[in-house]
């Protein structure tokens, strides 16, 4: 009877071994909740008042990132408007990969105008970690054009090495765009610069960088719009400054 006891006794002790070992697997199978707390850079791109140099990123109503592949609940107004925010995203497991905008892959190349700022669906940002802190890094650079002049004309996209940026509603001249480009070394190659007006005017310029362009960090340029009368293959040139 004693040996049977003891048969039964290890039985059951295997028995939830095997049941702890499965509830386990099952945890690690279906992930966790985790709440993170995710940073933007401080850079000269956006977005809040400048300080000196520096436009603050800040995080907006209705942004959200993914991590492994899972997408978080977008911000609410309440949550917004900081350097830094909390996101919960469920059934994940570390390590941690995170993008932004969520289930982001690449910069788009056509951007909708957003007034004194860039296109947040354009600023695509990655973090990793083994915990809950999220340290976003920009891959792409802000390339600041205002086209200025006394004419009236209205400007309806801007285009700088074929990412292109619409507006919705026609710019007057002398308020800027903020596109979003891949970063690199445009020193050689220069970049194109495409501006197009609502009468259908088109002007088609050739910009020659005096740096690379660094991932984060925004560059100036302003030139004064004049479309061309007739669309050749013949550019200006100019210069863009950090």
């Amino acid at each position: 009877m004693k040996r049977l006891n003891k048969f039964f006794l290890v039985a059951a002790a295997s028995a939830a071994l095997l049941s702890c070992a499965r509830e386990t697997e099952r945890t690690q199978a279906l992930g966790e909740t985790v709440t993170f707390t995710a940073t933007v850079p401080q850079s000269r791109t956006e977005l809040g008042e400048p300080e000196g140099n520096v436009w603050p990123n800040l995080w907006s109503e209705g942004d959200a990132i993914s991590v492994n592949g899972v997408a978080s609940a977008p911000l609410t107004a309440e949550q917004a408007g900081g350097s830094s925010a909390s996101f919960t995203v469920e059934g994940i497991s570390a390590p941690y990969d995170a993008v932004y905008p969520a289930g982001a892959t690449e910069i788009p190349t056509l951007q909708e105008y957003v007034e004194g700022s860039y296109d947040p669906s354009a600023f695509l940002m990655r973090a990793s970690s083994q915990d809950a802190s999220l340290a976003f890094e920009a891959e792409v650079a802000i390339f600041k054009f205002t086209p200025t002049g006394e004419g009236g004309e209205r400007i309806t996209s801007v285009s700088i090495n074929g990412y292109k940026m619409e507006a919705g509603e026609d710019v007057e001249l002398g308020k800027p765009w903020f596109v979003a480009i891949a970063p690199g070394d445009y020193t050689q190659e220069g970049i194109r610069l495409i501006v197009t007006d609502a009468d259908g005017g088109v002007m088609l310029r050739n910009a020659t960088p005096n740096k690379a362009y660094e991932a984060g960090k925004m560059y100036s340029a302003s030139l004064a719009y004049e479309p061309d009368p007739e669309l050749m293959n013949v550019y200006g040139t100019g210069t863009c400054a950090g």
